[in-house]
């Protein structure tokens, strides 16, 4: 469903349940001033006799450039995750901090994500941390490679070891049909 600014403003998944379809988890986006996503609330209905419930409410913060600078995670009413987003001075991301309330009223360390850009700003490497309670410690990284044109023609996974999970090579058809 779109508003009229053409933002999607829900998105709903049906099951085949005993014949029927029912409406089973749902998505509501709310929007700013900006037309940016403001806010995101999920909802579930495993039609159990409680109805739907809501699975949590995210909430997007953004700096006067439109760049996401903060986005809350409401779990049932308990702010249970916070997340910020820090961007070099060209207006790259260079790197976003999760932070956890695992229902204790303190945020933790959670999730560290760098992202690495090369001279032509294109992505070359994104690396994700976790915190084990005392440091960091590189949970997996992605890299990608371009041609000349600025294609992606491969893109990795590693693992902590730096082992390669997944590999995809990427081909591109340069030629220029004038039909």
């Amino acid at each position: 469903v779109y508003d009229e600014d053409g933002n999607i403003i829900s998105l709903q998944t049906y099951l085949l349940l005993d014949g029927q379809w029912l409406k089973v988890c749902w998505v509501d986006y709310t929007y700013n001033e900006m037309g940016l996503r403001a806010t995101r609330t999920n909802y579930n209905d495993f039609h159990d006799g409680w109805g739907p419930q809501i699975g949590g409410v995210y909430y997007y913060t953004y700096n006067d450039n439109g760049q996401l600078i903060q986005r809350d995670l409401d779990f049932s009413g308990c702010m249970y995750e916070k997340s910020t987003y820090s961007y070099k001075d060209n207006g790259q991301l260079e790197a976003e901090l999760i932070m956890i309330n695992p229902f204790t009223g303190v945020y933790q360390n959670s999730s560290l994500t760098e992202y690495y850009y090369d001279e032509n700003g294109y992505l070359t490497e994104t690396l994700i941390y976790l915190w084990d309670g005392t440091s960091w410690g590189l949970q997996e990284s992605f890299i990608q490679e371009y041609d000349e044109a600025g294609n992606c023609i491969v893109a990795q996974k590693l693992n902590a070891a730096g082992n390669v999970i997944i590999k995809k090579v990427y081909k591109y058809n340069d030629t220029i049909s004038n039909d």
